[in-house]
C-alpha cells in the first residue's frame, strides 16, 4: 500500500518556504520512508545539508554550543539545513531542557524538520514546544488520521482532513 502525494504538493511546499513559513513533518513512518516522502514533496532538497539524528549521541552533538556557532555561520552564508529526527532522540530532547533550548534555537532557523516514528502524543508535544516558545509563532497542524487528533487540537490552528483512516481527524 502506498500513500500518494496530492497534486501540486511540491509546488505548494516550495511556495510556503519561499514565503518564510517553516514546515515540520511529523510522521509515524520509519526514517527511510519519511525521508523519501520529504524528498518527493521537495520539503528536503538536494542542495540542503541534512542532519540525521537517530540516537542520543547525535542529538547531543547537534545541540552542542559548537553547532550553535556553526548555525550562526550557515545563516550568514545562506546555507540551507534540514533535520531528520527519530522518535528516541526526539523524546530525549523533549525531556531535557538544556537540549530543548539549543535544539529549538537551531531547528527554528532550518528550512525543514522531519520527525519520524513519532507517537500521537509526541506529535502534540512538538507542536506545543513550538507554540509555547514565543508569542509571535503561530502553529498550524494538518492531519488525516486518529493519530493526528492530539496534534491538531494542540496547535493554534488545526485542520483535520478526511482520509483513508476515516473521520477521526475531521
Amino acid at each position: 500500500m502506498e500513500d500518494r502525494l496530492q497534486d501540486d504538493v511540491p509546488q505548494t511546499i516550495a511556495s510556503l518556504q519561499e514565503a518564510g513559513i517553516k514546515i515540520w513533518m511529523l510522521t509515524g513512518d520509519k526514517l527511510e520512508t519519511a525521508e523519501n516522502i520529504a524528498e518527493s514533496c521537495r520539503l528536503l532538497i538536494p542542495s540542503m545539508r541534512i542532519h540525521k539524528i537517530s540516537n542520543d549521541d547525535e542529538l547531543e552533538l547537534f545541540c552542542s554550543d559548537e553547532m550553535i556557532e556553526l548555525n550562526h555561520e550557515r545563516i550568514k552564508q545562506g546555507e540551507k539545513w534540514g533535520i531528520l529526527l527519530e522518535a528516541g532522540p526526539l523524546q530525549s530532547m523533549l525531556d531535557l531542557d538544556f537540549l530543548k533550548v539549543n535544539f529549538l534555537q537551531i531547528s527554528k532557523t532550518c528550512e525543514a524538520v522531519v520527525c519520524c516514528r513519532v507517537s500521537p502524543n509526541q506529535k502534540a508535544e512538538v507542536v506545543g514546544l513550538i507554540k509555547d516558545d514565543d508569542d509571535e509563532t503561530v502553529t498550524l497542524a494538518i492531519g488525516d488520521g486518529a493519530n493526528d487528533v492530539s496534534m491538531i487540537r494542540r496547535a493554534h490552528i488545526g485542520i483535520g482532513l478526511y482520509g483513508n483512516e476515516g473521520m477521526n481527524a475531521v
